[in-house]
């Protein structure tokens, strides 16, 4: 985006300006080449510190480890080392030293004390060099940075994605969910899709959203698209596609697969989908694969009746205690012309509990949206046959591309709101449900 643009210049600008503060007199007797504070050391140290920062380091010890390492290497690394003796190259480095920590605690991005320990001056000064040590540190995840730094911005995704090559996110392993979360904090509407494509041209995976600020898309070149989800998080509204690929969601915290997440209004697309935590809850999961596997790991599930699976030849694969608690609430499409009374509720519920009041007296909903996720594109043939059963009756009709929702109907169907996400289905509104189709 041009706004990361005109901030990354600012910050060269400022860079640039500082290398000439740094007092060269002790140095350039004995290293007339030696480029003490040039801008790139600048950075290295900056980004170290906002590593520091952001996980809770008072101490510092990354900055300390890299002002050592940086003087070193820098020392050893100038032209005209070979001219000294140890002891002055031993003297160099210990005023290196000194010199590098008193500028960079009063580097002009920097406030030396803030609550006793130094600060950026500007949080995107200080998301900017978060965000390039993560570049350059494929080996820490970000859930090190982000279960303790709890207010990140979409500046962070955008400065992260202009430093990492061809916005190639592979190496870095749980970056696909936080980027998308982020990105989506950045949109006043926090339903918008997120879209995971596998391009067969150049094969790869194509990370992309439905949303008015044209964010660039990011890339992912495994052929096995594995995403991974922290701890009791969500990962919501999207949708992946890749229809002879496979698809590993992981629940992950501290390196071990044992974490609980939700996934929360998506469909997947895929050849094999594998699920891997110890808790896994469902909230409108549509699949259409060719096996689905539920790892061995996993000792609970909930919302399963909001699972559903799109091919009715379908190999489901999970351990003998979770096949006897939840099989039966998995729905498996066959599209026959008989409807269950379970699918009827199920997709009732599906329909109904998508209006939301918005601040309005009506229950509604964007027609595209509802179009696209609760009838699956057409796709969902049942679904499609209770909502134009609903549409003629008046239950629900179109205004200036919303859907609306009539309550007085819904309750003399027989339907009712227990609270905003569930809804209660009489044994007579199942009934009228049923003459309507």
């Amino acid at each position: 985006m041009q706004s990361v643009g005109i901030l990354v210049k600012i910050i060269k600008t400022i860079l640039d300006r500082e290398v000439g503060k740094f007092n060269t007199d002790f140095y350039s007797y004995k290293l007339p080449q030696f480029s003490p504070y040039d801008a790139d050391t600048q950075e290295q140290l900056l980004s170290s510190l906002a590593f520091d920062i952001a996980t809770h380091n008072p101490k510092h010890t990354s900055l300390q480890a890299k002002i050592v390492a940086v003087a070193n290497c820098k020392i050893v690394d100038c032209p005209d080392i070979i001219t000294l003796e140890i002891s002055d190259k031993d003297e160099m480095s210990r005023n290196y030293i000194v010199e590098l920590t008193h500028k960079i605690d009063h580097h002009p991005f920097i406030n030396p004390e803030v609550n006793g320990d130094k600060g950026f001056r500007n949080p995107v000064y200080f998301e900017y060099y978060l965000a390039k040590y993560f570049s350059g540190h494929t080996e820490i995840r970000m859930d090190t940075v982000f279960s303790k730094y709890k207010n990140p911005s979409y500046f962070f995704a955008m400065f992260f994605l202009s430093f990492i090559k061809d916005r190639n996110i592979t190496q870095y392993e749980d970056s696909l969910y936080y980027l998308s979360s982020l990105y989506r904090s950045s949109t006043v509407d926090k339903e918008k899709l997120i879209r995971i494509n596998y391009l067969d041209g150049s094969k790869i995976w194509e990370i992309s959203f439905e949303d008015k600020l044209k964010i660039q898309s990011f890339y992912y070149d495994d052929d096995i698209l594995q995403i991974f989800i922290p701890s009791e998080r969500i990962f919501p509204y999207f949708e992946i596609t890749g229809k002879d690929k496979d698809v590993i969601i992981c629940g992950k915290e501290n390196d071990q697969y044992d974490a609980f997440f939700s996934l929360v209004d998506g469909k997947i697309e895929c050849n094999i989908l594998e699920m891997v935590g110890t808790n896994i809850n469902f909230d409108l999961l549509f699949v259409e694969s060719n096996e689905i596997i539920f790892n061995d790991n996993i000792a609970r599930l909930t919302g399963v009746d909001s699972l559903f699976v799109e091919n009715e030849e379908c190999k489901i694969q999970m351990s003998e205690s979770l096949k006897n608690r939840y099989f039966s609430e998995i729905e498996i499409w066959n599209y026959s012309n008989y409807i269950s009374d379970k699918t009827i509720i199920q997709k009732v519920k599906r329909i109904i509990l998508y209006f939301r009041k918005h601040g309005r007296a009506d229950f509604a909903c964007y027609g595209v949206k509802y179009n696209s996720r609760v009838l699956n594109k057409g796709k969902d043939q049942i679904a499609k046959r209770i909502s134009d059963a609903f549409h003629d009756v008046g239950l629900i009709k179109n205004l200036e591309g919303l859907k609306i929702l009539n309550p007085v109907k819904l309750e003399d169907i027989g339907i009712s709101y227990v609270k905003q996400n569930e809804i209660n289905i009489t044994a007579d509104g199942l009934e009228k449900v049923r003459k309507m189709l």
